[in-house]
């Protein structure tokens, strides 16, 4: 029987969980034991939130079909689940895959903006990333963006006493200072909304996978996913000095699991603020052997429950329609005034 070493403080149980079931090779029930400290809060919560991230919609590729299926399943339950709008941490679009790097293909953007018409009484908010900046040579991208999304690639809005900081990526390869692929006027930025919500919970959602040094899981990958994006010190300083701010990003579409392998994905505290990983509804991925595998049957969104001295972030596979293994997580972040 496989026994998992690997489980943070962090990590809870999926809503509805009241015991955890023990099975042996066999798949025998053998017994079974309390939540313990995976029981998730039992107090009031003040709103939900939708969070997904690496959607790729590639209407051009075979499984395009299966992918805007999979993003309308996941939205359609969003709003049976009451959530207030939806947040995206990037790669909306699939340019760089089946198309060369650089090569507009506004049928992605306007595949994306039907699908958001689609849901009228549902926001979402996307913050750019690699994959959508790869078009910022060919067009006015950041006016292209805007048309499609409803929004630009940098923005915040508040919601009850929360604040959520939103920063798409405005090229998508250009490394910055302290090797960060967000250039000094997008830090800046994020320094002065974080500066400007001190009082505040805030939300802050970017793209690039955050390591915290060359040595991580994902620089170890032949396959490696450009851009990683090292931790820039203007992030961290303004995110840890903050105390109350929360960061998101994507990229990786590393699994909930991966955090056996990894400490970075799933969640971390490791460079001073907590961070969330949040795993790709287009295809999960993770790796075997030293290899980067993707798993077009994986496809991971997760409901944020937000309370006033937490919130619960719930993992949910979208093709199987279920709670994803260690997808669940409750960060004790309190609102701010």
């Amino acid at each position: 029987m496989y026994k998992y070493n690997h489980l943070i403080p962090q990590n809870a149980a999926p809503k509805g969980a009241t015991k955890i079931g023990v099975y042996d090779g066999n798949g025998k029930k053998i017994c079974s034991i309390p939540l313990g400290t995976l029981a998730p809060p039992q107090g009031v919560k003040l709103y939900s939130f939708g969070l997904i991230s690496d959607t790729h919609l590639c209407p051009e590729a075979a499984n395009g079909a299966t992918v805007a299926a999979r993003l309308e399943t996941a939205l359609s339950w969003f709003e049976q689940q009451g959530a207030a709008f939806v947040a995206h941490c990037g790669d909306i679009t699939n340019v760089g895959f089946e198309n060369p790097k650089g090569t507009y293909q506004p049928a992605q953007f306007a595949q994306y903006q039907q699908i958001r018409n689609n849901h009228p009484n549902l926001p979402i908010y996307a913050s750019a990333g690699n994959h959508e900046s790869y078009n910022a040579n060919v067009i006015n991208y950041e006016e292209e963006y805007k048309t499609y999304t409803g929004h630009d690639i940098r923005f915040t809005v508040e919601h009850g006493n929360d604040v959520f900081i939103f920063l798409g990526q405005p090229t998508a390869t250009t490394l910055y200072v302290d090797g960060s692929v967000l250039p000094v006027p997008e830090l800046a930025w994020l320094e002065t909304q974080l500066n400007n919500n001190k009082n505040k919970r805030c939300f802050v959602f970017i793209h690039p996978y955050m390591t915290g040094d060359s040595g991580d899981t994902l620089d170890k990958n032949p396959n490696d996913l450009l851009p990683v994006g090292y931790v820039s010190n203007v992030i961290k300083n303004a995110l840890t000095n903050h105390g109350k701010a929360i960061l998101f990003h994507g990229h990786s579409h590393f699994m909930p699991s991966m955090q056996e392998l990894d400490e970075l994905t799933n969640y971390t505290e490791k460079n001073g603020f907590p961070s969330v990983h949040v795993s790709s509804l287009g295809w999960a991925a993770y790796i075997k052997d030293g290899e980067y595998i993707k798993d077009p049957a994986e496809g991971i969104g997760y409901l944020v429950d937000v309370y006033s001295d937490c919130i619960v972030i719930n993992g949910r596979d979208f093709v199987r329609n279920e709670p994803t293994p260690l997808g669940t997580l409750k960060i004790n972040v309190a609102e701010g005034t």
